[in-house]
């Protein structure tokens, strides 16, 4: 079988490989992670060439996009790929997808991570439905919006199973999670250090990305910081954690460590998004609450903040509450998204 996959993000390369791995006789195609094990692949170019945060980060890479895009549809057609998997990417997959049809391309596409209509452009639900056979979510109420899609779990799930909180048991640590690009870093790094002066009972453990290794410059000054590039075992370890929104936010929901969320980003991107956007919270814990009908799940610091609110924050805590809260999230989320869309692939 010849596949086709689109993965611009370090999760959905992640996501990617749990799928691949049960998938034999495979060759693959597309823009993925290079290091990614196939026997037999064709990498138009590794993901991280298009890893962008922010309107004013992606202007430059919108001419690069749209000669992957023609190039990748050439691909497509002279390799008679059978199946092509978009991954969450919407700005680049719903452009190919379009221009795959337009072009002729008659296998199945799948999309997987669905675009996130219930917070802007919710006009792109008739234009997916229209170009893809399989519509395949990751929360629980979106097929509220993609009417004729799947749910199979969130992929946090499974993956985080063994991390899992039954008790409020911790050690005395606070750990710092500043995300996982050099624009999100640099906007809380400041925050953090002001916040750590608090902790001075407290090991305070700076969370790192395995992939930024190399890349500690990002951080400045990180001299009262212990480093981990362990994100879930301080996670399940540690009694609060400052957390930038994105999957780490998720993580720390289900696997019950009580956290607040901070972000910061560059103020014509805020503003921007702050009259596109029309969600209430930004963290997935409180949007999947708020969603399915429940009490929000933690605070957000949103833009400006204030120390003293912050620290508040750690002080006024209440594990037990926090840890009800991760159980019930964890039912929403429960499933085994790989199995699943294996299946859809191999059909």
């Amino acid at each position: 079988m010849k596949l086709l996959a689109i993965a611009l993000e370090n999760s959905a390369n992640d996501h990617l490989k749990h799928i691949l791995d049960g998938l034999n006789n495979l060759s693959l195609y597309g823009i993925f992670d290079k290091n990614i094990n196939v026997q037999n692949k064709n990498n138009y170019c590794d993901f991280s060439e298009f890893n962008a945060m922010g309107f004013v980060q992606i202007l430059p890479l919108i001419l690069k996009a749209k000669r992957a895009i023609k190039d990748l549809c050439n691909i497509a057609l002279k390799e008679n790929i059978d199946k092509i998997l978009l991954i969450d990417s919407p700005a680049f997959n719903i452009p190919f997808a379009k221009e795959l049809r337009k072009q002729g391309f008659k296998g199945k596409i799948i999309y997987f991570i669905l675009p996130q209509v219930w917070a802007w452009k919710e006009g792109r639900i008739k234009v997916v439905e229209a170009l893809c056979d399989e519509l395949i979510g990751i929360l629980p109420f979106e097929k509220n919006y993609f009417k004729n899609s799947h749910y199979f779990g969130n992929p946090s799930f499974n993956a985080l199973k063994s991390y899992f909180k039954n008790d409020v048991n911790s050690k005395k640590q606070i750990a710092f999670l500043a995300g996982s690009r050099k624009s999100e870093i640099k906007a809380l790094m400041p925050i953090f250090r002001q916040l750590r002066k608090r902790f001075s009972d407290y090991e305070c453990i700076l969370c790192v990305p395995s992939f930024l290794k190399d890349s500690l410059d990002y951080y400045g000054d990180i001299s009262e910081f212990k480093i981990s590039f362990d994100t879930l075992g301080v996670l399940k370890e540690c009694e609060f954690a400052y957390i930038c929104s994105g999957t780490a936010s998720l993580q720390a929901g289900l696997i019950g460590t009580c956290f607040c969320l901070c972000y910061k980003a560059k103020i014509i991107d805020y503003l921007i998004a702050k009259n596109l956007v029309k969600i209430k919270y930004i963290g997935l814990c409180n949007i999947i609450f708020d969603k399915t009908n429940n009490k929000i799940f933690h605070k957000e610091f949103i833009q400006n903040f204030d120390i003293d609110e912050m620290y508040k924050e750690f002080m006024q805590r209440n594990k037990e509450e926090f840890l009800e809260k991760s159980k019930l999230l964890r039912e929403l989320l429960s499933g085994d998204f790989s199995k699943q869309i294996q299946q859809i692939i191999k059909e």
